[in-house]
């Protein structure tokens, strides 16, 4: 069986340190807390703040895959790519998937209503 530390050095993978956690779990809080504050206290319009949002989440997943995964650029193992096409394709489904029910639901849930803001029952049932 070969040594550990020969198929460290081989494929470039990374061991975790104490700071290196720690560091990604504060920078996770920060940013957590950081889309909290945003919804809660509505700092910005829906749309900056669905956009921002996203990019706080976005840059949280690179602090994961940095600091937890120790995803780095000196890794020489195809893993490091797989990991990325695999989280873009699963934001990909949660993202297209939520937009594609909350558009079918709301098609199919919303009552029709008249210029005026009233209901029309005779459309409605």
């Amino acid at each position: 069986m070969e040594n550990f530390n020969t198929l460290d050095t081989e494929y470039g993978a990374a061991h975790g340190t104490l700071s290196s956690y720690i560091v990604g779990f504060v920078l996770s809080i920060i940013l957590t807390l950081g889309a909290y504050m945003i919804v809660v206290n509505h700092m910005f319009s829906n749309a900056v703040a669905a956009g921002v949002i996203i990019l706080i989440a976005v840059t949280q997943q690179i602090v994961q895959l940095i600091c937890f995964l120790h995803l780095s650029a000196k890794s020489h193992a195809r893993w490091n790519i797989i990991a990325f096409i695999f989280t873009i394709v699963i934001i990909l489904i949660l993202l297209v998937g939520s937009l594609w029910v909350m558009n079918n639901l709301t098609g199919r849930t919303m009552v029709p209503m008249q210029g005026d803001g009233t209901v029309n029952v005779q459309n409605a049932l």
